[in-house]
Parts: structure tokens; sequence; C-alpha cells
């Protein structure tokens, strides 16, 4: 029956989940819970049923949880994981970024979640190589390359601890500019 192709079958075993069993009110064997996406129970079907019982009960249950959306979602992660493949490419840390934040909010395990995570990782290492570029910058006295630099590691890598660092040392470095006007006159 195509109905059944709907759901998932997972296999539990009363004795080691017995946890699960509590939540869902299992109390004999054989017994089949259908649950939605959100892990709410839709239906239920307790012993040995006939089969014409069974798919009635599958059909009532897809009623319930209404039409999936998995084609709309699995196209937003197809179109991000491309995005992310031609930001990559192109070393635009912004729009890598961007395209693994939707990923990461589609939040599906797979190649793409796992090449959004490598991609996040490099913009990370590449924005701590800038930002302690910006510090050595300081450190010799060069507060306008360093504000440069730590600028567009805010804008390039917004959302990572990098750019938030960047952020930090900026608003230091703007406390000392009037101090350093007042020891220059």
């Amino acid at each position: 029956m195509k109905q059944a192709e709907k759901f998932v079958p997972i296999l539990v075993d009363a004795d080691v989940e017995k946890e699960l069993c509590t939540k869902f009110g299992v109390n004999g064997f054989p017994q089949t819970i259908f649950v939605d996406l959100k892990g709410r129970q839709v239906g239920e079907v307790g012993g040995y049923v006939e089969k014409s019982v069974f798919l009635g009960q599958i059909e009532a249950a897809v009623k319930k949880i209404g039409p999936v959306k998995l084609k709309k979602a699995a196209k937003d992660l197809e179109d991000a994981g491309k995005a992310l493949a031609k930001a990559r490419e192109k070393k635009d840390w912004r729009a890598t970024l961007k395209s693994v934040a939707a990923i990461e909010k589609i939040d599906h395990e797979g190649k793409t979640l796992d090449a959004a995570r490598e991609a996040k990782q490099e913009a990370s290492a590449e924005a701590r190589k800038r930002v302690d570029e910006g510090k050595d910058l300081l450190k010799v006295e060069k507060r306008d390359e360093a504000r440069k630099v730590l600028q567009k590691v805010v804008s390039e890598f917004e959302g990572l601890e990098e750019a938030a660092e960047a952020k930090t040392l900026l608003k230091e470095l703007d406390a000392k500019a009037p101090e350093d006007g007042k020891k220059g006159g």
C-alpha cells in the first residue's frame, strides 16, 4: 500500500526502551503506534488485527498528519548546498556562512550538513587568522591597518566568535583613540 510508504518503521525493544514505551502507553504486544514528524501520536493498532483494519488505521493516521512538506525541505537543502558550494569556491565568507545557517536550520544529517560544518570550521579558521593579524598590527601601533582588518572580519564573518572578538577589539581601539589624540597634543 502506497500510504504505508509515508511511515518509517522503527522496532522498539520494550525491555530496553522502557521510557519510550511508557510515553506512548504501550501495554501489549504487538503494538503499532503512528507518530508524526513532531513526535505526536496520531494513531495506534494494538494486538493482531486483520490486514484491512491495519490499512484503515494507516489511512486514518495519514489523514491526521496531513501533507508532509518533505519535498520543499529537500529542495531547500539542495539549493542551500549548491549555494554553499558556489560561495566556498569564490571564498565568499559572508555567503558561505549564510548558506551554512540555512543548512543548519534544516538540520538533516548527511553530506550537505557535513559540508556545512566543514565550511564553518574553515570560515572560523580564516577569521581567527585575520583577528590574529589585526592583533599583530595593533602591537606594532598600525591602528588604521588593524581597524581595516578587524572591520572586515566583523563584516565577513558575522555570527562567529571571531567576529565578536574583532568587534570587541574595535571598541577598545575606538576607546583608545581619544587618549592617543591627547598624548600627541
